[in-house]
């Protein structure tokens, strides 16, 4: 989760994404079909190891994402847990402003290891 700054016009956007990597491609498939999301592949930098990748770039697709591996989580627990806090927020006000809520739900995010 991010905020973009436009350089034409100043306006400020909030981009939030979610990213499973993995080399194991059986995983990845099964989650690219659970979460009807594109499977790419990519290689490992120069190492012989071709990694496999789900990305999802919007509040709901995100939001069921995380609601299946939520409780599987462990290390990723409280930035998950802000992420849903912030997809909830965005589904209830879309179309609207950013409340301020939000964007201390983004600075929260981010200072969150």
């Amino acid at each position: 989760m991010r905020i973009n700054k436009d350089k034409r016009t100043g306006k400020f956007s909030i981009c939030v994404k979610f990213c499973v990597v993995n080399t194991n491609k059986k995983i990845i498939e099964e989650l690219s079909l659970l979460f009807k999301c594109k499977l790419l592949e990519r290689s490992n930098g120069g190492k012989n190891l071709v990694l496999y990748e789900i990305k999802i770039e919007n509040v709901r697709g995100i939001k069921k994402a995380l609601e299946h591996i939520f409780d599987f989580l462990v290390v990723k627990k409280q930035k998950a847990k802000i992420m849903l806090e912030y997809c909830d927020s965005r589904i209830k006000n879309f179309s609207k402003r950013y409340i301020d809520n939000e964007l201390e739900l983004v600075k929260e995010f981010q200072s969150t290891t």
